[in-house]
This record gives C-alpha cells, sequence and structure tokens, in this order.
C-alpha cells in the first residue's frame, strides 16, 4: 500500500506529569474532578476498559507517538495540561518545561503547543515574556489561549499587546474561549 499523499498533524496533545498529579490530589477539586474523569468513561460504555483499562497509555510523549505511527499522523503539537481549577489555582498537572522535555526525543515529529496563561490574572508582560522565551528558545509553534482559567475574555483589550507579541514572533494562537467569549 503507497503512503498516502495528505500530512496529518494533531493539535492540543496533553501530556500529565503523574508527580504533578499525586502532588496535588490531596484538593478536593482533583477528587471531583477525578470521579466526572471515571463518570464519562463510564457513560461512554465499557468504562476504562473503552480507552484500554488497566493497559491504558499513559498521557506521556512516548505512548502518543506508538499511537501516531499507527494512525499515521505525522506531527503533534504537545501542550501542558494547566487544569489549575482542580488545585484551587495553585499548580497546573503540568508546565512548559515538561512537555519540553517530553518532546525532546522526538524533534521532528513533536513541537511544544505552549501554554503562558492565565495571561491577565499573571500579568500581561509576564506571559509576554514567557511566550518570547519559548518561541525562541522552546521551539513553540503555537499557543493556546485559555479563557476559562483568565479574568476576561478573547477580546479583552488588555490582552491586545500579547496578541501583538504573538504577531510579531510569527506564532499562531489557539483557543478555548469557555463561558467569556
Amino acid at each position: 500500500m503507497s503512503k498516502p499523499d495528505h500530512f496529518v498533524a494533531l493539535s492540543e496533545c496533553h501530556f500529565m506529569n503523574e508527580e504533578s498529579l499525586h502532588e496535588m490530589a490531596y484538593y478536593p477539586q482533583f477528587t471531583q474532578w477525578w470521579q466526572s474523569v471515571d463518570g464519562v468513561m463510564r457513560s461512554w460504555g465499557g468504562g476504562r476498559e473503552l480507552a484500554g483499562g488497566g493497559n491504558m497509555p499513559a498521557p506521556r510523549a512516548h505512548a502518543l507517538i506508538e499511537w501516531m505511527d499507527k494512525a499515521g499522523v505525522d506531527v503533534c503539537f504537545a501542550l501542558r495540561e494547566s487544569m489549575m481549577d482542580v488545585s484551587g489555582g495553585a499548580m497546573c498537572m503540568s508546565t512548559n518545561a515538561f512537555i519540553m522535555k517530553e518532546i525532546a526525543p522526538y524533534p521532528d515529529r513533536m513541537y511544544l503547543e505552549c501554554n503562558v496563561g492565565p495571561i491577565l490574572k499573571r500579568g500581561v508582560k509576564n506571559a509576554i515574556w514567557e511566550l518570547d522565551y519559548l518561541v525562541k528558545n522552546g521551539n513553540a509553534k503555537l499557543c493556546k489561549v485559555y479563557v476559562p482559567e483568565d479574568d476576561g475574555p478573547l477580546n479583552d483589550r488588555r490582552l491586545w499587546p500579547f496578541y501583538e507579541k504573538a504577531i510579531e514572533l510569527g506564532i499562531a494562537l489557539t483557543s478555548t474561549p469557555g463561558w467569556r467569549t
């Protein structure tokens, strides 16, 4: 069989740091979130068996690369899993640095889709600095603007300097507008 003549890119591949998950497991919101994940898996039918059961792949780069090969995916864009609401805003499930370490063995297949938010809560200047750093030093190709964790909608004028920096750097933005569009 000949190779297909199309290019397949997978966006927003979330990898999670098991150590961070363990560190935040005592938060009540984490327990609630984990139970909801179990509930979704059950409602799909078959529970975790639907996703491989006990053999469910780890949310890590080495596991995804195998599935990319099986599915004919050329490249992916890896994104930290923030979900800061499950820790009361104290920490995220993984970081940009964790993602860069995960994807380092696969430089031609996996690229950083950074997340430098919440942009307004942490300060636009701080988010701009990190975006600049990750594009220039982490080879970031995309940047996620995740409104549900922030203090304003996508069209909030306070975000305009951030958008201008993204344009200057030539980086595409992805978003999850959530309930504040």
